[in-house]
């Protein structure tokens, strides 16, 4: 399981975002669902495992606006990506320690590709 340490800044939570991209770029799904741990606690329905659902879910995501034609989707290697939002955000939003979901959630990441 991955833990984001107590005092992390903005730089070492994005550090921590882009080697989990690298993971996805693999498509190591059996990697990100075993160690995300409970922040990737959802059911799989029809999918024969939650790495299979994960893959699938990525697969079919549609973004007309940013990828227009694009219905086969695959995580790229965020060094090399092209296309996507003209204007990418990257940041950390901090909030007050909480319980919410039972995981202890105290922030949200924000990360974007860029166009080139």
């Amino acid at each position: 399981m991955v833990l984001i340490p107590h005092d992390a800044t903005d730089d070492v939570v994005l550090d921590i975002i882009r080697k989990w991209i690298d993971v996805l770029a693999k498509e190591d799904y059996e990697t990100v669902v075993a160690e995300l741990g409970p922040g990737l606690d959802f059911a799989y329905g029809f999918y024969s495992s939650k790495a299979e659902c994960l893959r699938a879910q990525i697969k079919r995501y549609v973004s007309p606006e940013y990828f227009p034609g694009v219905t086969d989707f695959v995580v790229t290697d965020w060094r090399l990506a092209q296309g996507g939002n003209p204007e990418p955000q990257r940041h950390v939003t901090w909030y007050e320690p909480n319980n919410i979901g039972g995981i202890g959630l105290r922030g949200a990441v924000r990360f974007e590709w860029e166009m080139e």
